[in-house]
Formats: structure tokens, sequence, C-alpha cells
């Protein structure tokens, strides 16, 4: 497709923009109609949805709605007995190369999924993670370098962790309204982000002089007394 930025018109409403593969989903799951109205760059004028080769099997000769470009051949009509295995290929194919991760962090994913699994089950499970592994007997048997090397790296997955589903969750919230659904929920979800946010800063802002030690501790070597690690 020359462009990812897709806009649809319903009722008389503007929602988008939407990447390409969005659009063939929402037309394998019924949620875009053939009468809806579609734009992206390069088009003069909105045109039907089921006008869009690929997206809509047509009982018809399907025409192509943007001209192509210079010293490139058009391509040829749709096989009407081959577009529905043409849209689920390609559905297919978009779906094996995006990731799960590269989906939510781009807002792709529903809110729902983006919210209560990447951000609340999947956090929950990493904190109760860290909580069970400083009571196993290895943990307490790692001298000083290892424990260094256990808290960066905890705190380096832990960051990281937790900017992933944030953004994936806020960048969700707005696709969720630009779809035509309850901007109350995305409201919500905003305020579960910010809330998050603001003990996830202060914790960071503690974790400085457990950050120092640690490099201490793997970089200076153990020269520290001994000590409990909380």
């Amino acid at each position: 497709m020359p462009s990812t930025r897709w806009f649809v018109i319903r009722n008389s409403q503007r929602l988008g923009p939407y990447r390409f593969h969005v659009l063939q989903l929402l037309a394998e799951r019924n949620k875009l109609q053939p009468d809806d109205l579609i734009c992206t760059e390069g088009m003069t004028d909105w045109k039907r949805a089921n006008g869009l080769q690929g997206l809509f099997p047509s009982p018809g000769r399907v025409e192509p709605i943007l001209a192509p470009c210079a010293g490139q051949t058009p391509l040829p009509p749709a096989n009407i007995n081959s577009a529905p295995a043409i849209i689920r290929s390609a559905v297919a194919s978009v779906a094996n190369r995006s990731k799960y991760v590269l989906q939510h962090w781009r807002g792709d994913l529903s809110l729902p999924l983006s919210c209560w699994i990447n951000l609340v089950l999947i956090g929950g499970v990493w904190i109760g993670a860290i909580a069970a592994a400083v009571t196993t007997d290895f943990f307490q048997s790692l001298g000083g370098l290892g424990r260094g090397c256990w808290v960066l790296a905890i705190l380096v997955c832990t960051i990281g962790l937790a900017l992933w589903p944030f953004v994936g969750v806020w960048r969700s919230t707005e696709q969720y309204v630009s779809r035509g659904r309850s901007p109350g929920w995305a409201r919500a979800a905003k305020v579960i982000v910010v809330l998050g946010m603001l003990p996830l800063a202060a914790s960071a802002l503690q974790q400085v002089r457990a950050l120092q030690q640690s490099f201490r501790l793997v970089f200076s070597g153990d020269s520290m007394p001994a000590s409990e690690l909380r």
C-alpha cells in the first residue's frame, strides 16, 4: 500500500488513522462495512471500502483507486474466487511479521488486552517473581558481585518492563477512541497509566542509592561489610 495512514467515515463520523493491516483485520471481522468511506494520502476523494483492491471480495471487476507510480505497471484485477484467500494470506503474513511486543508498543492491540494483560497481569507476575527469587537459597548464596549484577539486571529490566506497557496502553487509548469506542474507558486507562507512572518515578528515585551500591559491588569489588538486601 502507498500509505500507512487510512481514514474511515461512518455515519458522518471520521475515524482513524489506521494502518492498512488494521483495516484488513477490521474487514475480516465485519467491523469495516463495504459501504464505509475510506481515504488516504494521494487520493483526491473518498471511496467506498469495497472499492479497495484486496480488502473486500468483489462480485465484479475491482478498479484500482490509486494511480500507479511512474514506471510501474498497474495491479491486475483481483480474481473473484481467490479474493478471500488473498485476504487471509495477507492477514496471516502481517500477523507473522508483526511481533506481539511491537504491536503493543505501537498501540495496535485492543485496549483491554493492553491494559489488563500486558500492564496489570504481566506487571504483577514480574513483581511476584522478584519477591520469590530473593527468598531462594541460590540468591542468599550470592556474593557481593553476584548480588550487584542481580540488582542491576532487575532494575534495568523493571524500567523496561514498566515503560513498555505504559506506552502501549497510552497509544492504545488513542486508537480506541478513533475506532468509535467510548472515550470514557480510554480516559480511565490514561488515569491508570498516570497513577502507575507516579509511584514508578518515585521508586526510581529511591533506587538511586541501590544503583550506586550495585555499581560499586560489580566494578570495585566486594569491599562492603556484611549486609542484607531488601
